[in-house]
């Protein structure tokens, strides 16, 4: 099979709304707050993935500190995110499109797979010293998750996975004959 298949069949059975008069949406703040604090978390797992890359695993003072700011600014995120959902502003009401409802939908749960994963993986080194073997099985299920997730996102973008698939390729291979795949940055 290949991605554009994939693609086509997983779309098949997504299951979100997508008749316009179904969708009351109410606080969008809710939804913004929790993707930001998503996109947060995620520049903090891609910084520690660096030092661990670059630097052996040692955070530096530098990396510390910069580490920490990029977690206050999650942290902040989950705030908001807690204060959106326990006391919604009536002055934030909006209404997202019927397009920009996929995207939300698919997004979130991207970023929810992603920290299904996480957790299970973070399991195995969080018992008391003690590795757990990660089931393969279970990495199975949530890998497919993600890229159910992965693909429907595309999808909602109306692009297609086989081009999300070359373009990749094509951009790492071009960082490697640079010698920048190990750089900063998404345009090196």
């Amino acid at each position: 099979m290949n991605f554009n298949d994939y693609q086509e069949k997983a779309a098949s059975v997504a299951i979100y709304p997508t008749d316009p008069e179904d969708i009351e949406i109410g606080n969008i703040a809710a939804y913004a707050n929790a993707l930001w604090a998503a996109a947060e978390i995620g520049e903090v797992c891609n910084k520690l993935k660096k030092v661990l890359r670059d630097d052996a695993g040692i955070l530096t003072e530098e990396k510390q500190t910069e580490i920490g700011s990029l977690a206050v600014i999650a942290n902040q995120a989950s705030s908001w995110l807690v204060q959106s959902i326990e006391s919604p502003n009536p002055e934030q009401e909006e209404h997202l499109n019927l397009n920009e409802v996929g995207l939300a939908y698919t997004s979130l749960g991207l970023a929810g797979e992603v920290g299904e994963l996480c957790d299970k993986i973070k399991d195995r080194f969080d018992n008391n010293g003690q590795e757990e073997s990660l089931n393969k099985d279970d990495m199975i299920g949530e890998l497919g998750d993600i890229l159910w997730y992965v693909a429907n996102v595309a999808k909602e973008l109306d692009i297609s996975l086989d081009e999300v698939a070359e373009k990749n390729i094509e951009k790492l291979f071009s960082r490697k004959e640079r010698g920048v795949i190990a750089g900063d940055g998404d345009n090196r």
